[in-house]
């Protein structure tokens, strides 16, 4: 077990004054937590432009990093695994920068979401309205590091288990359709 600040660097995201204000022709990107879907994907089209005021260098999201939801009932990891270009978070999420020798982006992602991970980050979770996980206790939060391999072998296990989880919805959507068109249609035959 390694603690997050032994294997990552964690910086806070930038702290907007008043809320995230889109700007039509804005240099930067923002990800928040309402652009995230269920399964931790998000269209980088759809987010919202904005310019900063503060130095954003330090608040740039890069591929390879892991960015974590820290307030919330439920907080969530997601994983940088594109190119991103000039994207930043808001300072609800803590942006993990990890040493790719030692962890990848994606196991780190996957283990923060596991759901036993999920009750104990629960339990050091401050404020009843919205809880919130300060970064010093995230920074202590021990994470289990398995050989890269077998990090490896975990994620392409995750991936393969979501992939077959959204087959068997449109699998599900689908004869849901199929049931309906038959109903429907003998609901309309002459000899029902």
């Amino acid at each position: 077990m390694k603690r997050i600040a032994d294997i990552a660097s964690v910086f806070s995201g930038y702290h907007f004054r008043g809320g995230v204000n889109h700007v039509a022709d804005g240099r930067y990107v923002v990800i928040q937590a309402k652009d995230v879907d269920d399964s931790f994907h998000f269209d980088r089209e759809r987010l919202v432009r904005v310019n900063l005021e503060a130095d954003p260098e330090r608040y740039l999201v890069r591929q390879g990093d892991v960015v974590f939801l820290s307030r919330g009932v439920r907080p969530w990891a997601l994983p940088i695994v594109e190119p991103i270009g000039d994207t930043v978070v808001p300072s609800s999420f803590y942006i993990l920068r990890a040493d790719p020798q030692r962890v990848r982006p994606e196991y780190l992602a996957w283990f923060l979401n596991h759901p036993k991970t999920q009750v104990t980050l629960g339990d050091i979770a401050k404020g009843s309205n919205i809880p919130f996980i300060s970064i010093r206790e995230f920074g202590d939060f021990p994470v289990q590091i398995p050989a890269l391999r077998i990090q490896e072998k975990i994620v392409g296990l995750a991936h393969l288990s979501d992939r077959e989880q959204h087959l068997l919805r449109e699998l599900a959507t689908l004869r849901g359709q199929l049931i309906d068109a038959v109903c429907f249609d003998l609901a309309q035959s002459k000899n029902a």
